[in-house]
Order: structure tokens, then C-alpha cells, then sequence
């Protein structure tokens, strides 16, 4: 669901960093999930189509232990589906084929018997087959920093003076907790009904400790090298906590 949102997220804040804004997006690929799953309902939900059949169909696009299922898909944005000539299908040249004639050596496989010049076997996943029409631009689409956003509790641990905190401490007593410095932006969602603090969107002026490197730091950090931005956004957590510096809003 996290991985979900974050690929939603990450249109607004590419439309934001590159200047381009369009509903010609296509997001496509291996989303490691089935087509019931959250993860996909989550796409659909927020202005997506797919272009290859929902759960209900027989579209495939894997086969693990004999059991077949769709993990592969091509979505595009429904704003722009009255006027797209996209299609896409599957093309099962790799799901319906034997392990036997793989095209790595697991489980001891002999590679010798993978045959590289036929289509058959050179991965695990099925690939998708997409057309579309594309057109030359004459002029550069114009883009301004996204104007609506989902207002979104950061994920982090905020340091309320020497102490760790999450937001879900705040949502013990936000009527309190809320009032405190800078809390409510870091919280916003959780401080609204106290402080109508999805109102607008910020970056957190708390000090928030970094997911994986434990390392403390600020969005003042994140956007002191614009060389470095997206790297450091692209950090679990830091989209959702710096959300201006990281484009996926704009103040």
C-alpha cells in the first residue's frame, strides 16, 4: 500500500521537478501484486485505468506453483483515456513455458539447454504489449507545483525536544500535543480537527530521524544540494515529511 501511494505520489513530484504536466502518464511494469490486491485497488482508485483486464478476466501474467495470476500491468491516467488510441495485451511467450528450459540456472538448471534465439523462457514474468500513437510537441508543456495533495501524516519519528515521537503520539492527546511547536506540521492530518492543518501543505520543521541511516535531520538538510534532492527524497518517509522540498506539493 506504502509502495502504492508512493508511486501515485511520484507523477506530481516528477511534473514538479521537470516543469512538464500532462495526463499522458503511463506507469507500467512489475507491481508484485494480484489484481484484487490493495496495492492495485489503490492505483485504480485514484484516476487510473488499466489497460489490460481487471480481476475478473483470465489475463495472466506469472505462474507460480502451477497457479496462474497477474502481476504485470499498464496503466493510464482515466483523464486522458477518451482520447488515448493505447492498447496493451499480454503476450505470454515466458508464464506458460517449462522451468526446464529457463533462462537462468536455479535449482541446478543447465543453461546450455536456454535457447536465446527464440522467444521463449527469457523470464519468469510475461511482457506487456503496448501501442500507442505519440505526437510531436511544438511547445513544451507548461506545469506549475501540484495544487491538491492528500494531506498525509509524516511516517517518521519526530524528536520532541530530546524524546522520539510518532504521530501516533500525538494522536493520544491532540488537543495537547497538537498545540506544541511545529507538531502539527509534522502531523497534519492528525492535528486538522485541532489546528486545520491540512488547510495548506508544508514541509515538517521538526527534526525527524531517517528510516534507514537512523541519522537525524531536517528538510532544511534534504534541500541544501539540489543535486542531491531526489535521492534524498526518494528515502522512506522524507516525500511524506518534507513535502514541499520533495515536490509532492507546493506551500
Amino acid at each position: 500500500m506504502i509502495q502504492a501511494h508512493k508511486t501515485i505520489q511520484f507523477v506530481p513530484c516528477l511534473f514538479y521537478r521537470t516543469g512538464y504536466a500532462t495526463d499522458n502518464v503511463v506507469l507500467l511494469g512489475d507491481f508484485n501484486s494480484y489484481a484484487a490486491e490493495d496495492p492495485i485497488t489503490t492505483i485504480l482508485n485514484n484516476g487510473y485505468i488499466s489497460l489490460v483486464g481487471g480481476p475478473e478476466t483470465n489475463d495472466y501474467s506469472y505462474l507460480f506453483d502451477g497457479q496462474a495470476g497477474k502481476l504485470d500491468y499498464v496503466f493510464i491516467k482515466a483523464a486522458a483515456a477518451g482520447s488515448s488510441t493505447a492498447t496493451a495485451s499480454i503476450w505470454h511467450v515466458n508464464s506458460d513455458e517449462l522451468d526446464y528450459l529457463d533462462y537462468n540456472t536455479d535449482f541446478g538448471r543447465d543453461l546450455s539447454i536456454f535457447n536465446a534465439s527464440i522467444p521463449e523462457r527469457f523470464s519468469d514474468h510475461d511482457p506487456m504489449l503496448v501501442g500507442m500513437d505519440l505526437v510531436a510537441l511544438s511547445d513544451k508543456p507548461s506545469a506549475s507545483p501540484v495544487a491538491s495533495f492528500e494531506c498525509v501524516d509524516s511516517p517518521l519519528i519526530m524528536m520532541i525536544g530530546v524524546r522520539p515521537r510518532g504521530c501516533n503520539w500525538a494522536a493520544n492527546n491532540p488537543t495537547v500535543r497538537c498545540m506544541k511547536a511545529n507538531v502539527a506540521q509534522h502531523c497534519p492530518l492528525t492535528c486538522d480537527s485541532v489546528m486545520n492543518s491540512c488547510s495548506s501543505c508544508e514541509d515538517s520543521n521538526k527534526k525527524f530521524v531517517m528510516k534507514k541511516s537512523k541519522f537525524v535531520k531536517k528538510c532544511a538538510f534534504i534541500g541544501k544540494d539540489e543535486d542531491m534532492i531526489n535521492s534524498r527524497c526518494a528515502n522512506e518517509g522524507v516525500l511524506e515529511t518534507c513535502r514541499v522540498t520533495c515536490g509532492y506539493c507546493e506551500a
